[in-house]
Order: C-alpha cells, then structure tokens, then sequence
C-alpha cells in the first residue's frame, strides 16, 4: 500500500514540474510579446520570406535589403502567421523596435540586424 502511495506521489511531482515549465514558458512568450521597446520604423509592402531562428525558437520574416549584396533585416514575430510556412514569400506591412540589450538578439552575422516586428498585414506574395 505504501509503494501505491509512494509511487502516486512521484506521479503528481512529475506532472506537476511539466505544467510548471509551460506556465514559465507562456509567461516569457508574453513578455517577449508586450515588452516595451523603442520603435525603429514603420514601412508598408516590403517582400520577405517567413524563416524559422532555432537558436531563440522564434519565427522571423527575412527582408533582403534592396541594392545590397548580402544585407538582411530579421523582423522577429510574436508567433507564426497562420496560414504562413517557412520559406514561404511574403509581402508585410508593420512597425520594427529594437530589441533591448538583455533580450540578447544582437545577429552574429555582419549586415544582418534583427527587430522585434508588429505587423498590421502579413499575406503571402501572389
């Protein structure tokens, strides 16, 4: 009878430190989303392509800077854009912010900046 209880025990201790880490973890998405952060620019229309950053599990859209060989914004999402796959092209309209210095999102690539990006429209490119 002991075991029963002893083992009920490690069940619920088990079960309990996943739905921890979730809570955690929706906390941080919310506070990445509505951080205060200082905006960069507004622009409507630009071409992107929807891209997938596995180092902060983030979603991205990729703007190549027109007139540049290798000149790249990362216009960093709150979440995936429905309907949207990676490598999807986009067409993208919104506001950028940078990023502050403790969220770390300083690109280790030259010509590669990275914002936190609101769209107010995101589609895919006809």
């Amino acid at each position: 009878m002991k075991n029963i209880y002893l083992f009920l025990a490690v069940l619920f201790t088990l079960g309990s430190c996943g739905s921890q880490d979730n809570k955690n973890k929706n906390h941080a998405q919310s506070d990445f989303c509505t951080q205060e952060r200082e905006l960069q620019e507004q622009f409507e229309d630009r071409s992107g392509e929807l891209i997938y950053l596995e180092e902060k599990e983030k979603y991205a859209i990729r703007y190549h800077i027109p007139q540049t060989i290798d000149a790249v914004n990362n216009y960093v999402l709150c979440e995936k854009p429905d309907g949207i796959e990676v490598n999807d092209k986009l067409v993208f309209s919104g506001k950028s912010y940078l990023f502050l210095e403790a969220e770390d999102f300083n690109s280790r690539l030259g010509g590669h900046e990275m914002y936190f990006f609101k769209g107010t429209s995101i589609h895919k490119a006809d």
